[in-house]
């Protein structure tokens, strides 16, 4: 089996109903924060020129809409892992969802090639969920662990949800977004 046959595609993971309703209510929060990257203490820090997106977590205890919407989104991450693990005949002992944020990708917006686990902070599986694709540029990227050469680039599609092994066979980015405004979801679980 190849690196880029463990990730996993699901189309209409979300509804573009569901999607447009998120979008009005989420999109225009003035609550974005410029997303950090991990430093070697476990801490983190903004650094724009390896990501240049800013976010917002949803929490529970914010609303009851954002409650709703994070108690909704997490069940189905939950019930589509179990599917893309017997999809991919893979097994991880997952216990817990870590974090649901909305990342916004403006123009020029991109990440460097990474990984999502590291010592500091352990992750099983990764996560994203396509909002938009009214934008160009953004494309995610997978490459190979050393050479990163590019293997695979994923369409985004509203409602589409990617997942794939967190570990470091599975170095992704974010090319920089060219014009428009680029929406995802992420989120992982260990």
């Amino acid at each position: 089996m190849e690196l880029k046959d463990c990730i996993g595609e699901y189309r209409n993971f979300l509804s573009l109903e569901q999607v447009s309703t998120f979008l009005k209510i989420f999109s225009k929060y003035e609550k974005f924060e410029a997303s950090g990257v991990l430093n070697d203490n476990g801490g983190s820090r903004v650094d724009k020129k390896i990501r240049n997106v800013k976010q917002y977590s949803l929490n529970i205890l914010n609303n009851f809409t954002e409650t709703q919407w994070y108690n909704y989104i997490t069940s189905k991450i939950s019930n589509v892992s179990r599917d893309y693990m017997k999809d991919k005949k893979l097994s991880f002992n997952l216990k817990a969802i870590l974090e649901l944020s909305l990342l916004k990708y403006t123009e020029g917006g991109f990440y460097t090639v990474h990984t999502d686990s590291a010592e500091q902070i352990y992750r099983e599986l990764s996560i994203i969920i396509f909002l938009n694709n009214d934008y160009e540029g953004g494309e995610l990227v997978f490459t190979t662990p050393n050479s990163q050469e590019e293997i695979l680039t994923i369409k985004p599609e509203p409602g589409k949800i990617i997942i794939w092994p967190s570990n470091s066979l599975f170095p992704h980015g974010v090319k920089p977004v060219i014009k428009g405004t680029r929406f995802v979801l992420v989120s992982w679980m260990k």
